[in-house]
């Protein structure tokens, strides 16, 4: 459907505008400081996100649409919460800066009779980043309130700040608008329009969109323009808008629009270093957190060359510096052949260092250029290290770029609007959007022609409808913090929470008290009114239990970090925690004298679960969660599990989740033994694991990043496919009555772990389904909210300002697809490998959900006239499966099983045979041995329950009945502490003459010998029967493999010469 419409915008007034006269009342500051001057809109205030909210005090605090009549515009903005004290704080971020040249600033604040505030006002940070306040009384009804900047006594310090000097120092950092309440109790406010006045500054129309970036089904997109004009005569400009189907989340390029596209995103590129290519061209490849990292070694320089494809006449060059720490100096020269290069004036021996974001080049002239250079150095000098930026940025004007609006998708709406801007003002005014839409993704775009020709998009989302019944959406859940993001997660269909702030300190200040009602400092974490809250918005609470009070930590005195993380020095007073938490927010009542909280409440029913500790395989002293051994958590498990079932038999125990799916890890579970023989897997209801794969797609990650942090390590390394087969066959094996929960997992938007909003909305339903489909019973994503771009703080499905990421939408669609489907989806094969189809079935639906990785590709399967949906909820209908287009965002079909019986009986056969293949596998006799410390010993996947290597030193001598050992010893142990593998890392050194002795069982073996010899010495092998072979081992690591038909005779391994051991594996065919 396409639907034209055609308004024109005579007066500012129209479809809800305003201008700048009549925003400040007339005897106003701001509109005497407006005479001569440049009046801007710094906040429209309409209800949307806002770039920051907190309060001290104040619960639950939220911001939302205001119902009061608005002062200006369609709507106002709300912020409200429950004040636990009189003088309690709301503390609204309005704006960012900087604000250079700034007179005074204004906004309408509405107080309500039952408002309970106050004194409202404004805190700033000014130039020097000191905190100022000026505050008013509060009245009933709208209030005008503003600054005179000139008015520098009316501020004082918003706190004590020693070395400040108590005056707004220019130029603005930010402008906040805060309330403080006369008591306790429900408080809130509404503010509209921050107006500002400044001094004249450049000559130009600047055109900003202000959308709230998603609606609900049946809605008309809300969305509306601000255009200031700077010139001293009034201005009109002309908007061309589109609004299209987005279903792919095509991204646009958007030119700047007097610089122009940056020709940098997708040229090619590479470096070269001591005379060698190196395919990287990561300066252009449109992404800002990738950057080439070359190894470290003794470096003079380093080049970087980039081909944008034709001949250039580049006006302007940026770059964003990466690790400005390890980036010096660089030269850049340009050619138009390849062969013959001219320095480019004014960027030789160019500073880069310690200059951290985003940065322009004092390009001098416009020069022409097809090729550029850039020779990165520390004034020719040697370093260990050479680091790059993470983006280069090359622009040639506009002349050459076409400024319209390309195709994504299906036209929904266009038309035509022209807007007037008083003099020295500002207008705003909504776009006549009046087509309602239905769920799943769009784009508008802004077709705009004022003083010049430009481009504007912005992307929109329609929410799918409703409500997910939280039983139907109980195999899914999401981390959380606190309840001010509930109902936006609930609205996504989440079933459960995990609570991240139930720690031990933040209830248990000392040895014989606890408190759950918010009363413990500094945290004051109201886990009473918190678990109440989720549980009254239908949610099932899940707390992990970590971070050891100070008065209960083995860490001793010496210790001056991460002391929380250290295990108590006595067990029984965490598993104490345990059982008071569990008594208080369980289900079973107790004696007053068994509770330790100051109203001995108990059975209040906050919890439905508890989980025991957290990561407890990361063991770092720095920064682990457990700084400690694997067995001595299983012992504090152990109590801990008890003390829970004490306090309420019913209530489900979850071990603590392992970072990464590692069987030799999880295993710990079955493999420790207590003193009474039992195990921790006797005592869990939950076998519980977290698993990241960073920037890597999950159908071809073979890492953890939070688990290996210094990056990939062994290359053999079980896939994230191949690690949910194992711990789903682990529970089966173990105990087939538990559940498995990843209670983590999640993508972070740039930083070192993370790519682009697109890539987390595609990954995480996939990551889900492939865990659920495997047969997990539950998967929580982390996290509800952030977008800082740093280690897992960005990967909220909301970003730091609250608004929506478009992964809120495609999780809350995958939640609606594949809600009240139980157990495991059948995965069907394609002769595509980046093909992953599963498909799910119950007694009424059988639902196909299908994506394709690495590229974009057509529909495997003829399933004839369908009709799907995509990863945002957009309805098709009778379309040919054959004429789609499948990429990694996932899509769902419901299918007749009819249809794909063939593939079904094909899947369904290839999974009993890797069923009959595993436990053929299992049964297999298995020798491992490897050679080095104690301390780096490795362990084999496939072959039923992990098999570990057994390690051996240099001395371990010839044992029969152990049936291994050095006959002649090695020499010393070898450490390559570089290398990440255990197994390959260390070795022991063999001389002329060391002998290596192993018996082997009566039977077929494949012998596997890794080692690594000095000269191309080679390794000698004696079999049964004085039977000798030589195998040539290289200077580098390589396996030698050899048949073994064993009757029982020791087998010698001897080198000819000076070499390194490291392993030898011999499995039974």
């Amino acid at each position: 459907m396409r639907k034209l419409l055609t308004a024109s915008l005579l007066g500012w007034c129209l479809c809800g505008g305003l201008a700048a006269n009549g925003v400040a009342p007339k005897d106003s500051r701001c509109a005497a400081l407006a005479v001569g001057n440049q009046q801007e809109l710094l906040a429209i205030l309409d209800g949307g996100s806002l770039p920051g909210f907190g309060a001290w005090r104040v619960g639950n605090p939220r911001v939302g649409r205001a119902t009061v009549a608005s002062k200006v515009g369609n709507c106002a903005t709300s912020l409200e919460g429950d004040a636990q004290q009189g003088g309690a704080k709301l503390d609204a971020r309005l704006a960012d800066g900087p604000f250079p040249d700034l007179l005074g600033f204004g906004c309408w604040v509405h107080v309500a009779e039952d408002g309970n505030i106050a004194t409202i006002g404004f805190q700033v940070s000014d130039g020097e980043g000191e905190a100022l306040i000026r505050t008013w009384p509060a009245k009933t009804g709208w209030q005008w309130i503003e600054c005179d900047l000139a008015d520098t006594e009316s501020f004082q310090q918003a706190y004590p700040q020693r070395d400040r000097n108590g005056v707004v120092d220019a130029s603005l950092k930010s402008i906040h608008l805060v309330a403080f309440t006369d008591r306790e109790g429900h408080c809130g406010l509404a503010c509209d329009a921050l107006i500002a006045c400044r001094e004249p500054g450049e000559r130009v129309l600047r055109v900003q969109t202000n959308a709230a970036g998603w609606g609900e089904p049946g809605e008309a997109p809300a969305m509306r323009l601000l255009v200031h004009n700077s010139f001293a005569e009034a201005r009109s400009i002309d908007i061309t808008y589109h609004l299209q189907r987005n279903p792919h989340l095509r991204s646009v390029m958007v030119p700047h629009p007097i610089d122009g596209l940056d020709h940098a995103i997708g040229a090619a590129g590479w470096v070269e270093v001591d005379g060698k290519r190196i395919d990287d061209a990561s300066l252009c490849d449109g992404d800002d957190q990738t950057a080439c990292n070359l190894p470290w070694k003794q470096y003079t320089g380093a080049d970087a060359i980039v081909d944008l494809g034709e001949q250039r006449m580049i006006s302007r060059m940026d770059w964003i510096a990466g690790d400005a720490n390890w980036i010096w100096r660089v030269d850049i020269a340009a050619s138009v052949d390849g062969e013959n290069w001219q320095p480019v004036i004014g960027l030789q021996d160019f500073d880069l260092h310690d200059r951290w974001g985003h940065h322009r080049f004092p390009v001098k002239a416009a020069f022409p250029a097809r090729y550029l250079r850039l020779h990165f150095h520390k004034n020719n000098e040697q370093v260990s290290v050479i680091r790059m930026p993470t983006a280069l940025k090359i622009y040639d004007g506009v002349a050459n770029d076409a400024v319209a609006m390309p195709k994504v998708g299906e036209e929904v709406v266009a038309g035509s609007q022209r807007i007037n801007i008083p003099a020295r003002s500002f207008a705003e005014c909504s776009l006549d959007l009046s087509e309602p839409l239905e769920t799943g993704a769009y784009l508008i775009g802004l077709e705009i022609d004022g003083e010049r020709r430009e481009l504007q998009v912005v992307d929109y989302f329609v929410a799918p409808l409703g409500t997910v019944d939280a039983e139907a959406g109980k195999r899914f859940g999401i981390n959380v913090s606190e309840p001010k993001y509930a109902e936006s997660m609930r609205r996504v269909g989440f079933g459960w929470v995990r609570f991240e702030n139930c720690k031990w300190q933040m209830f248990a200040p000392a040895p014989d008290r606890v408190a759950f009602d918010g009363s413990v400092a500094p945290w004051h974490v109201d886990m009473d009114g918190y678990f109440q809250r989720y549980h009254e918005l239908g949610f099932k609470v899940l707390p992990y239990v970590f971070e050891t009070p100070a008065w209960a930590t083995r860490a001793g005195s010496d210790v001056k970090k991460n002391r929380s993380h250290y295990p108590p020095k006595d067990n029984a007073d965490y598993a104490e925690a345990i059982f008071q938490l569990v008594a208080r927010m369980g289900t079973k009542q107790h004696p007053a004298e068994e509770l330790l909280t100051p109203d001995r409440r108990s059975a209040t029913g906050g919890i439905d679960a508890v989980e025991i500790w957290n990561e407890p395989n990361l063991n770092d002293p720095g920064w682990g969660f457990f700084v400690g051994s694997l067995d001595e958590y299983y012992e504090l498990f152990r109590l801990a599990a008890e003390a829970a079932k004490r306090a309420d038999p019913t209530m489900p125990v979850a071990a603590a989740g392992f970072a990464g799916i590692d069987p030799a890890i999880y295993e710990g579970l079955e493999r420790y033994r207590y003193a009474d023989g039992k195990r921790p897997i006797d005592f869990a209801d939950i076998i519980n694991v977290h698993f990241y794969s960073g920037t890597a797609d999950p159908e071809r990650c073979g890492w953890d990043p939070n688990v290996e942090r210094s990056g990939p390590g062994d290359p053999a390394s079980l896939t994230y496919e191949e690690k949910l087969n194992a711990v789903v066959n682990f529970r089966e094996r173990v105990k087939p009555e538990a559940e498995i929960w990843i209670t983590e997992t999640g993508n972070d938007v740039g930083g070192p772990l993370g790519l682009s909003e697109r890539h987390q909305a595609a990954k995480l339903p996939r990551c889900l389904a492939m865990a659920l489909g495997a047969g997990v019973d539950k998967v929580f994503i982390y996290r509800e909210k952030g977008s800082t771009p740093a280690q897992h703080a960005g990967a909220g499905l909301l970003r730091n300002d609250e608004s929506r990421r478009p992964s809120w939408f495609t999780m809350a669609n995958m939640v609606r697809e594949l809600q009240g489907f139980d157990g495991k989806a059948l995965r069907l094969p394609s002769e595509d490998e980046r093909v992953w189809a599963y498909l799910w079935r119950d007694d009424n639906r059988c639902r196909l959900m299908i994506w394709r990785i690495e590229e974009d590709g057509p529909m495997p399967f003829d399933l004839g006239y369908v009709e799907y949906r995509d990863a945002f909820g957009a309805r098709y209908r009778d379309v040919a499966s054959r004429e789609m287009v499948l990429t990694d965002l996932p899509i769902y079909i419901d299918v007749d099983a009819e249809n794909l019986k063939g593939l079904i009986a094909k899947a369904e056969a290839a999974q009993a045979d890797a069923s009959a293949e595993r436990e053929r596998l299992a049964k297999r006799r298995v020798m491992l041995l490897d050679f080095g410390s104690t301390e780096q010993v490795d362990s084999m996947q496939g072959y039923g329950p992990t098999r570990h290597f057994v390690a051996v030193d240099a001395q371990t001598a010839w044992d029969s009945e152990r049936g291994w050992g050095f006959v002649q010893p090695g020499q010393r142990l070898i450490d390559a502490h570089w290398v990440k593998s255990k197994r390959e890392r260390d070795a022991v050194r063999m001389a002329t003459g060391s002998c290596f002795r192993l018996a082997l069982p009566v039977g077929n073996f494949e012998l596997r010998i890794a080692g690594s010899g000095i000269n191309q010495a080679p390794v000698t092998v004696t079999l049964s029967g004085g039977i000798a072979r030589e195998l040539t081992v290289g200077s580098e690591t390589s396996e030698v493999s050899i048949p073994v038909s064993s009757d029982g005779t020791p087998i010698d391994i001897q080198f000819g010469g000076y070499g390194d051991l490291r392993w030898i594996t011999a499995i039974e065919q």
